[in-house]
C-alpha cells in the first residue's frame, strides 16, 4: 500500500510466545518486502515498502550507504528469519484463519515494518479475535484512515503530535528527553509494565474521537542519537 511492491506478512509468536521482556507474551506480525531479504532490502533501499516515509529509516545515498538510521530494530536477526520462515510454516492466504489462531492473544503489529503497508481489512481481521493489540504508522497523513481505529500515529515532534491530534489520531511520540506535553502520559514500559499486560497503543477504537491519552517515551536504544526534539 506504500509504492505498490510487493510485501509478506509474517506472524510469529502464535505457539511459541516473544520473551521480549518489554512487550511481553505478544504474538509478532512482521511486515517484510517480498521478494527481498531484509538486510538486502536495507542495504538497497527497497525496505520502502515497508517503512515508507519513516524517518527513523534513514536514507540511503548515491553510493548505497544508509546514513541517518535511528532504527532500533537489528534487521539481520529476528526479521531476517521471519522472512525466512521455519520449513513447515504455514502459508496461508487467508487472513481469518490467523485471526483464529491469534484468538485471545496480544499481537504486536509491526515488530518490523509499518502496518498501514498492508490493507486496512487484512490488519483489522487480524486483531479482530485477539485480547489487545499494539501498533504504530508514520503513515498517518497518507495511509487509509480508518488505520487510527486501530494503531497509534508516530509522532516525532510536538508540532506533528499537535496535528495528528487535529486528524483524529492518537499519538506515540519518542521524546530526546520524554518529556510529556498536552495529554499525552509516559509509556507504561517505563515502569516495568509490558505492552501484552498494558494494550494502550491500540488506536482509538472508538472511530474518529480521540477520547483517550496519547503516549511518550523517552528515546533509546542505538539509534537514540538521531533523536532531539
Amino acid at each position: 500500500m506504500i509504492n505498490g511492491e510487493p510485501i509478506r506478512v509474517v506472524v510469529t509468536g502464535i505457539t511459541r510466545p516473544s520473551q521480549n521482556r518489554k512487550t511481553g507474551a505478544m504474538a509478532q506480525v512482521w511486515i517484510l518486502a517480498d521478494d527481498v531479504a531484509p538486510v538486502a532490502a536495507l542495504q538497497t533501499g527497497a525496505d520502502q515498502a515497508i517503512c515508507g516515509s519513516c524517518p527513523l529509516a534513514g536514507t540511503v545515498g548515491a553510493d548505497g550507504k544508509r546514513t541517518g538510521r535511528a532504527c532500533y530494530v537489528n534487521v539481520g536477526q529476528a526479521p531476517q528469519s521471519a522472512w525466512r520462515g521455519q520449513g513447515d510454516d504455514p502459508t496461508v492466504t487467508d487472513p481469518e484463519t490467523v485471526a483464529q489462531w491469534l484468538a485471545g492473544r496480544a499481537v504486536r503489529l509491526g515488530a518490523y515494518g509499518d502496518p498501514a503497508a498492508v490493507p486496512f481489512e487484512i490488519m483489522a481481521t487480524l486483531v479482530s479475535r485477539a485480547s489487545r493489540w499494539t501498533g504504530y504508522t508514520h503513515q498517518w497523513l497518507t495511509c487509509d484512515q480508518r488505520f487510527r481505529e486501530l494503531i497509534m500515529a508516530s509522532a516525532d515532534s510536538v508540532e506533528l503530535a499537535d496535528k495528528a491530534h487535529a486528524n483524529s489520531w492518537r499519538t506515540f511520540r519518542v521524546s530526546a528527553d520524554g518529556e510529556r506535553v498536552g495529554r499525552e502520559i509516559t509509556c507504561p514500559s517505563e515502569r516495568g509494565r509490558s505492552c501484552a499486560d498494558c494494550g494502550a497503543c491500540d488506536g482509538t477504537r472508538y472511530g474518529t474521537k480521540v477520547g483517550r491519552v496519547s503516549i511518550v517515551i523517552a528515546a533509546h536504544g542505538s539509534g537514540s542519537k538521531y533523536v532531539t526534539s
